[in-house]
């Protein structure tokens, strides 16, 4: 398999979306701190992860919304912030369109039917 030149700059630049993915991130200034063009990239991202850029960011903070539902009480309004989206309902519009149902809703499915 044959490497690409910018193989390394894109696997540095999904360390930034792990890290980072809390933040606004311009995936523009992004590539050019890399040394690569957004074009680059994009179809560098999209060929790693299925993805574009946006919404691999998008991906890596709902699969964190997930841990947070799963493992605390915190209020939906608090999950959304500490992943890096400010408005609850934006976070539920995009927690339902990678999920199919609203994070009240996953949350709800993971706890344990009561038996009688």
């Amino acid at each position: 398999m044959r490497k690409s030149v910018a193989d390394a700059p894109v696997q540095k630049v999904l360390r930034v979306i792990h890290a980072r993915f809390r933040e606004e991130l311009d995936f523009h200034a992004l590539a050019r701190e890399h040394g690569i063009s957004y074009s680059s990239l994009r179809r560098a991202v999209k060929t790693c992860t299925g993805l574009p850029p946006q919404h691999y960011l998008n991906r890596v903070r709902i699969t964190r919304a997930k841990e947070l539902l799963c493992d605390s009480g915190r209020p939906i309004k608090q999950v959304a912030e500490e992943v890096g989206i400010e408005n609850p309902y934006y976070f539920s519009t995009r927690f339902r369109q990678y999920e199919e149902m609203s994070p009240r809703q996953f949350r709800l499915s993971l706890k344990p039917f009561d038996s009688e």
